[in-house]
């Protein structure tokens, strides 16, 4: 059988025990030692977690027990099953004692105790089709007596607590020792399986992306997850990659994973897996199918001329990068070429920015690394712009919004410069995670407005589409992996002026502070207010601009 649980106290209590229900308990010489109080006051060492009572044995070795003089004064080792039913042996005065106890029904024997011969006590509790119950003794922990055995009354198939008392239930005998030391604890019994119970898509499946549920039994042991997905039965992807660790509880845990980067209009089948060192379970196969999605240029039904004219995918597509190329004397280029995070055989770029990071070209106050496109967006222009970004794990979950401690975190912007004259009118910022926000200047004013908030997720790519219009009336759409944004939607972070909901928001799009007329251009970047974190990484993939004119379809 397994190890489920083991302290031999030598470097103090260890993780199993639960430390805010713990009283009267210190470490001395590597023995666990509980002080005797009196009978409200009994010193516990209670377990942190339930462990399975059927086939398992709980075992302690008890080389100090304590004065018990009158008879007043016990020391006990109980498994506690619940609903007030438990198992335990228990010294007081000179009698060892092996108790059952089932509701109020109270079963026990006793022998004469011997400290030498009864040094180590051990319950043992056998299953199966004639279960059975075993309190056993040994001078040495390895040659065992049993000094009862009974079939249970209790229910030997649920799970248990464990703890060690010691205590008085009268006037202290005022004899030495006024404690019991345990010299270690060990617990050997069974893993068990968890169990994942594959849920429903939450909510209707979008064009590119979907919320896959379920739920995990840990049933005990320590647990992990992951959703298996595919166009078939075969599956052929996980999500994640790494799995999910829930811990090791007693009831089934809710999960769920944000899946990217489907097809519209595809059927998909998926199934809820849970892992643990007792075995594996795979949920049932459930199936959705995504949306056929809404085509970008849904809106106008001219004739179109549609030129690709910038694509940024590698560190040399870019007109310009602006990041500390050195930290404290070494090469520490902030924005990299790596490999894709999500697997695959693609190059994305890796941002990794320091708080004392200051962009060369343009020096500001806050920490930045950008890659800049070139100069292609004129006045009048309509245009398509597509990006993607990767939020890791250890990416900050604490980003303040503007309005507070003035913070924000820039992943995109478009229409700086040249050179830089004022603040983006459009950009996508992560502030107050989860959550994503588009800032904008907007109608001559300088500031940020947030009509639209969307949530964002941890190891998973986020398309971002957007059309728009550069000009002082402009206007601009936006798509989230293929699905339509609608501003100022119910439930959004900020409308003070009250406006109706819409899918194209009526803005300006360029003023007179970034340069009139001038060409400007469009960045992705890693761009935050100095102070708020010491490194942030994220990934960005491909940056495309599209030059529509006079209409607009759906982009590649």
């Amino acid at each position: 059988m397994p190890l489920l649980a083991q302290d031999d106290f030598v470097a103090g209590l260890g993780p199993i025990w639960r430390s805010e229900d713990t009283h009267g308990v210190t470490v001395v010489g590597g023995r666990a030692r509980l002080e005797c109080g009196d009978l409200e006051h009994f010193s516990v060492l209670p377990t942190e977690r339930l462990y399975p009572v059927g086939d398992t044995t709980f075992t302690i070795p008890l080389p100090t027990a304590p004065d018990v003089g009158a008879g007043t004064t016990l020391a006990i080792f109980e498994v506690n099953i619940g609903d007030g039913e438990s198992l335990s042996i228990y010294v007081g005065g000179e009698a060892l004692n092996f108790q059952m106890v089932h509701g109020h029904t109270v079963d026990e024997s006793t022998i004469a105790y011997n400290p030498v011969e009864h040094l180590w006590w051990q319950i043992r509790v056998v299953g199966g089709g004639e279960p059975m119950v075993h309190w056993e003794t040994s001078p040495d922990g390895e040659a065992w007596t049993a000094r009862r055995s009974k079939a249970p009354s209790v229910d030997i198939s649920e799970i248990a607590e464990v703890q060690l008392q010691c205590g008085h239930f009268g006037a202290e005998s005022g004899l030495a020792p006024d404690y019991c030391e345990v010299d270690s604890f060990s617990i050997v019994g069974p893993l068990f399986a968890p169990v994942a119970v594959t849920g429903d898509v939450d909510g209707a499946p979008l064009c590119r992306s979907a919320k896959l549920t379920g739920t995990v039994d840990p049933n005990l042991s320590p647990t992990s997850y992951y959703f298996e997905l595919g166009t078939d039965t075969g599956y052929g992807r996980q999500v994640p990659v790494v799995p999910i660790e829930i811990g090791a509880g007693r009831d089934p845990v809710a999960v769920s994973k944000h899946v990217t980067g489907l097809g519209p209009g595809t059927t998909y089948h998926y199934r809820l897996v849970a892992i643990s060192d007792g075995g594996t379970d795979e949920g049932d196969d459930e199936s959705f199918t995504t949306s056929p999605g809404v085509r970008v240029g849904d809106r106008i039904t001219d004739p179109v001329i549609r030129h690709r004219v910038f694509t940024g995918a590698t560190l040399g597509d870019f007109a310009a990068l602006e990041e500390r190329t050195e930290r404290d004397g070494e090469p520490a280029p902030a924005i990299t070429e790596v490999p894709d995070p999500a697997g695959g055989d693609r190059t994305v770029l890796k941002y990794t920015v320091a708080d004392d990071d200051v962009a060369p070209i343009t020096p500001t106050e806050n920490p930045r690394a950008q890659a800049l496109s070139d100069d292609l967006i004129r006045p009048g222009d309509v245009f398509e712009s597509s990006f993607e970004f990767w939020l890791p794990d250890d990416f900050p979950d604490n980003t303040p919004s503007v309005g507070e401690e003035n913070g924000f975190l820039t992943l995109f912007s478009h229409f700086y410069g040249p050179p830089f004259g004022a603040s983006s009118p459009f950009g996508i910022s992560v502030e107050g995670f989860p959550v994503a926000t588009l800032h904008w200047q907007r109608n001559g004013t300088y500031g940020f407005d947030i009509p639209w908030d969307v949530p964002m997720v941890k190891e998973q790519w986020i398309r971002i589409k957007s059309r728009f219009r550069f000009a002082v009336d402009g206007w601009v759409e936006m798509w989230v992996d293929d699905e339509p944004i609608t501003f100022f939607a119910p439930g959004t972070s900020y409308n003070p002026n009250d406006e109706e909901t819409t899918t194209r928001l009526e803005m300006q799009t360029r003023d007179s502070s970034n340069n009139g007329d001038t060409p400007n251009h469009a960045t992705i970047s890693n761009y935050r207010r100095a102070g708020m974190f010491e490194v942030v990484t994220m990934y960005h993939g491909p940056l495309i601009l599209v030059r529509i004119s006079p209409a607009a379809v759906v982009m590649a």
